[in-house]
């Protein structure tokens, strides 16, 4: 029982002693059948607007194909999403559906008792589960039992804008002195190498984490994830070293510790920085921005130990339904969303992969998403996880706060990394 508090306390998730559901009935206070429809609260980490307008155009569809349920969809970015989860579950306030990201984090919602099981209602629809990629599925189950649905893999890479480039005479780097190299020929040239959102903490977790997987593999962090190890590891002191070295260099321009992901984002489209290193997510609206947009995998750190070829990220962006929920309407919801129409339309717009299986041809879709589309399942042999959601909730916010203290020059790496604990 200790155990179970302790685990509850730590996520944010201890219920009232009603749970706060949200289940409709489907009756009025008289005991008939009410002609209202079902309504759905849904939270969504969709805070581009391009995310927004293709979800959008989902519930939209969804609406029109039916009037048993009523969706009332809020969108957020992700921070704030993970916020409101926690003091959600700790209210017994749950949302009847809404998306997050696979790892630690989620398992112990499950563990918690918040997340509905939704196997039956899914796996045994095999027309539905036919249309996912090999593993999809897979990748939303918790002991066996399915408690998310992946809406698609995602890849964290290394967007540039290639008319940059050319003027500088920088070739995209395959290493990291490579990198470094092109940074200083940037900052001669009086252009932002990299924008970066450091107030948001997690796009400088990507620097970390594909360094210290460059530099000793995968091994270190599954022991870090598992109690094993910690991230006193020598090549996790490493990684923060070289991360503090691209920050020294100026790499992220002035400023950058008060930078969103947002004005990142904003910086990198205006051709104001060369490059970003971002989430697929993000590939639509930049190839809407007008620039000469390219792409790069991060860069081997040379006598690195790790697969060049791995890639963070996976199957993610999945959704999952509360234990509160109306699981008929919840669950129809979301079949509907996850359909190859409703997929190909938001890949169309987005530009991101998809765990449904779509057909693009004679899509209207922009030729710098198509020809990533058809390049990234050959770039990546395989992933590696989002270091924040892989471990647990006090961990990943540790973790956070050590990669800002790092670039913003904490006296000694392997200290601060040491409190991570």
């Amino acid at each position: 029982m200790k155990k179970l508090l302790a685990l509850l306390l730590s996520m944010g998730l201890v219920l009232t002693a009603c749970g706060g559901g949200r289940q409709d009935t489907g009756k009025s206070s008289g005991g008939q059948a009410a002609d209202k429809p079902k309504e759905l609260t849904v939270w969504l980490s969709d805070s581009e607007t391009k995310l927004r307008e293709a979800m959008q155009s989902s519930v939209d569809a969804f609406h029109e194909s039916q009037n048993e349920v009523k969706v009332k969809v809020e969108y957020m970015d992700d921070e704030a999403l993970k916020t409101k989860i926690k003091v959600a579950g700790a209210g017994g306030q749950m949302p009847d559906v809404f998306n997050y990201w696979s790892g630690e984090q989620f398992n112990s919602m499950v563990r918690a008792g918040v997340i509905a099981d939704i196997s039956d209602e899914i796996l045994r629809d095999q027309a539905f589960i036919d249309h996912f990629s090999a593993g999809a599925l897979d990748a939303g189950k918790v002991d066996g039992k399915l408690y998310s649905i992946a809406a698609g893999s995602s890849n964290v890479m290394f967007y540039y804008n290639k008319k940059i480039f050319a003027e500088n005479d920088i070739a995209v780097p395959a290493t990291w002195g490579e990198l470094i190299s092109a940074v200083g020929k940037l900052q001669d040239a009086g252009v932002t190498p990299i924008a970066v959102g450091a107030k948001d903490r997690w796009p400088l977790l990507f620097y970390f984490a594909y360094l210290s997987n460059r530099i000793g593999g995968t091994e270190p962090f599954m022991h870090a994830v598992t109690n094993e190890g910690d991230f006193t590891d020598p090549s996790f002191v490493e990684a923060g070293e070289k991360l503090r070295e691209l920050a020294k260099a100026g790499a992220f321009g002035d400023g950058f510790l008060g930078m969103a992901s947002a004005q990142s984002d904003a910086a990198f489209q205006t051709g104001k920085a060369a490059m970003i290193l971002m989430g697929d997510w993000s590939i639509g609206t930049y190839a809407d921005a007008g620039i000469d947009l390219g792409y790069f995998p991060f860069p081997a750190v040379e006598n690195g130990k790790g697969d060049a070829s791995l890639m963070h990220g996976g199957f993610g962006g999945i959704y999952a339904v509360s234990a509160s929920a109306d699981q008929d309407a919840a669950t129809k919801f979301l079949k509907f969303i996850m359909t190859p129409e409703q997929r190909k339309n938001y890949v169309i717009a987005v530009g991101s992969p998809s765990s449904v299986k779509v057909n693009l041809e004679d899509s209207d879709i922009n030729p710098i998403v198509a020809d990533y589309l058809s390049n990234v399942g050959s770039i990546a042999s395989g992933y590696f996880p989002y270091f924040d959601q892989a471990i647990d909730a006090r961990r990943a916010e540790q973790i956070l706060n050590a990669v800002v203290s790092i670039v913003a020059g904490a006296p000694d790496i392997a200290a601060e990394l040491a409190k991570i604990k």
